[in-house]
């Protein structure tokens, strides 16, 4: 009787407490979206001068964070330059820029070959 005592508490602090450890993730993350919109917020307002513009296309650095990079054991040349053609569009970076961005990703014995051939 006592040992079922016991365990029943033990099993409720257990759930209270896996219960407040995902209370605590999910306003972490909520507090990090909130960061995010204020970021977007600051980036899409007008400011008095030049120095901000109000739309700032991506850079071809940004490649590398949303696209992986090429892995040519085990991957499929044509996919990976379908996906970056299509993700370089969505994130709207100009076409000109393309080129520096794929340089990034592929391997460098490709990028080697490709400089030898230029």
């Amino acid at each position: 009787m006592l040992e079922t005592v016991i365990t029943e508490r033990e099993e409720r602090k257990e759930t209270l407490k896996m219960e407040a450890e995902q209370e605590r993730l999910k306003m972490e993350a909520e507090r990090e979206r909130l960061k995010m919109e204020i970021e977007l917020e600051k980036l899409r307002k007008t400011s008095d001068g030049s120095k901000h513009p109000k739309h700032v296309k991506p850079s071809c650095y940004n490649m590398t964070k949303i696209v992986p990079s090429f892995d040519p054991m085990n991957g499929d040349i044509t996919l990976f330059l379908s996906l970056f053609e299509r993700r370089a569009k969505r994130a709207q970076i100009y076409t000109k820029d393309w080129v520096c961005g794929l340089l990034m990703l592929l391997p460098s014995d490709i990028v080697e070959l490709i400089a030898r051939e230029s």
